[in-house]
């Protein structure tokens, strides 16, 4: 199944972008699964006190707590094609921009994911965030 809209094609069958295990594309953002490689991506974004505002009591992780959650990620993909946590990537400059969650809503249809997200804070990251959202 796919589905378009604002420049986004949304698979639900995970396909292979390079050496990365893609789960959606937009024109200018992939999103892909973790692995244990983006610990410290992760650990930068919720090491930012702007994010920490709203995450959680707002205290800072550490290291391995950040790996112990991306394990937990990861066990998603084992259960499900659609729903997940997922790296967010810039195309052209492989750039980590944070991550999305598709997961299912509490009274939700199945084919009606809760959309949840966390970015890195710049500018240009609103854009992202915008084409994100608009996944239909």
């Amino acid at each position: 199944m796919t589905a378009t809209g604002r420049g986004c094609a949304f698979r639900t069958v995970v396909t292979v972008w390079g050496a990365m295990d893609v789960f959606l594309e937009t024109e200018r953002m992939l999103l892909r699964r973790f692995t244990l490689d983006d610990v410290d991506d992760v650990l930068a974004l919720d090491s930012d006190p702007s994010v920490r505002l709203f995450v959680d009591d707002g205290e800072p992780v550490n290291r391995d707590e950040i790996a112990s959650m991306i394990e937990d990620w990861m066990v998603y993909y084992e259960r499900s094609e659609t729903y997940g946590f997922w790296a967010a990537v810039d195309k052209q400059t492989g750039e980590f921009l944070g991550w999305f969650h598709f997961r299912p809503r509490a009274r939700g249809a199945l084919d009606e994911p809760e959309l949840g997200y966390r970015l890195v804070y710049e500018p240009e990251a609103i854009c992202y965030e915008d084409r994100a959202g608009g996944i239909r």
